[in-house]
């Protein structure tokens, strides 16, 4: 999963936008906006007290709008991509947005395949994409970050206190649209809302939409919001269009679920295989004490892993830093470099008493002991620069994770022996 992330659910962008002069004009395709911006408009999500349908990962999903879009964040050049929504259930998809212009329809059997769905209240968010399987095959895979059992805690910025009138104002479709600014006093985002009137005041109740345009349902009725800027970097309508397409994810495989599935079997074969290493290890004649510190040391881990797989499940992994940490202590690889000095301690042991037995050995021997102490000092070194990466990282744990994995690979290339 890109784990952590790796994912960003749309409407969570701070997108703003430099002050334009009075009327500034954002062209896009004026031949949709008559049947497209009336859809929105009067989509049922926003009437009444509707909180939107529970969506799961695996249900067909249908939509009956779209809207393409373009969002600045104060680089050199723009991206975009297409929301599409479900006005009646409230749902919303978006493609990946990327410099190419916006993908405005759904190709699953393509390699680069990747679309988001999030719900009304944006609490369940979900990814699809394609990975290679055996034999390079397509597998069609979702990411849920495990929200679809602990859901995304969201906070909207446009409905979270009342909009003032601004004087700025801006055409877009070719100037089928004109929109009027608005505001709130305690922050500097400014959003261009289209309606058919603009009163001085307007306090928003539900918005649909996604990256921060879509459509808003007010105390004085609905409107498109057609930009929302700040600052130096924006998100603004290109065309809005009514049309019927449908996703249905129904063959995808869970990826958390699959993982979560597969490690508790990992842990229970590992727990059979350490009752049967320490039986073999208490009747050895060689080595009982090192290689019961192994035992003892894999017995431990396993604990703590069954302790990572439980966590890992506890909350959302967007959000719960306890269900993060769960999940990326899982693929910590400090425990590999320790058990890798444990490992080489045995083989020292290993051969120290096969000199003792075998004097013929004992150069061979005599050799092996030298690179074994050698990777342990190289493992020692691994796991006290990856104590100071946690240290340095303290506050981000997936960067500490990149760091030590770093460490880890650079330790492996250099530790070992035959």
């Amino acid at each position: 999963m890109k784990l952590i992330t790796t994912f960003l659910i749309c409407s969570f962008f701070c997108v703003v936008l430099r002050a334009q002069p009075d009327s500034t004009r954002r062209d896009s395709a004026a031949f949709f906006w008559p049947q497209g911006s009336a859809q929105i408009m009067r989509a049922p999500i926003l009437q009444g007290t509707s909180q939107g349908t529970t969506i799961v990962p695996r249900q067909q999903f249908c939509f009956d709008a779209t809207i393409e879009i373009e969002l600045f964040y104060g680089g050199r050049r723009s991206i975009s991509t297409c929301l599409f929504l479900n006005s009646t259930d409230g749902y919303i998809g978006y493609t990946t947005p990327g410099p190419g212009g916006a993908i405005n329809v759904l190709m699953p059997e393509i390699e680069n395949f990747s679309f988001s769905i999030i719900n009304f209240k944006m609490s369940n968010v979900y990814f699809y994409h394609n990975q290679k399987g055996n034999n390079n095959q397509l597998v069609h895979v979702v990411s849920t970050s495990n929200t679809d059992s602990h859901e995304y805690q969201m906070t909207n910025l446009l409905t979270s206190a009342p909009l003032a009138r601004k004087s700025e104002r801006r055409t877009y479709c070719e100037g089928s649209a004109e929109a009027l600014a608005y505001k709130r006093s305690d922050e500097p985002t400014t959003w261009f809302l289209y309606g058919d009137r603009f009163p001085a005041s307007i306090q928003a109740q539900k918005f649909f939409g996604a990256f921060g345009v879509g459509v808003v349902r007010t105390d004085q009725g609905n409107y498109i919001v057609m930009e929302r800027t700040a600052g130096t970097s924006y998100t603004v309508i290109k065309r809005i269009t009514k049309e019927r397409v449908c996703f249905d994810p129904s063959g995808y495989k869970m990826s958390e679920a699959d993982f979560y599935t597969k490690r508790a079997a990992d842990l229970v074969a590992e727990r059979e295989k350490i009752n049967r290493d320490e039986a073999a290890a208490q009747d050895s004649r060689r080595c009982v004490a090192e290689k019961m510190d192994l035992i003892n040391f894999r017995r431990e881990q396993l604990r703590i892993q069954e302790e990572n797989l439980r966590r890992s499940q506890s909350g959302n992994l967007l959000q719960n830093r306890t269900a993060q940490k769960g999940m990326l202590d899982m693929m910590d690889p400090i425990a590999s470099v320790q058990m890798g000095i444990l490992q080489a301690k045995i083989g020292i042991c290993n051969a120290q008493e096969d000199a003792a037995d075998n004097p013929g050995h004992a150069a061979a021997d005599a050799e092996k002991i030298n690179c074994l102490n050698q990777q342990i000092t190289i493992l020692q070194r691994a796991e006290s620069e990856m104590h100071a990466a946690d240290a340095r990282y303290a506050a981000n744990i997936a960067q500490a994770l990149v760091e030590k994995s770093r460490i880890y690979m650079t330790a492996l290339r250099t530790a070992g022996c035959n």
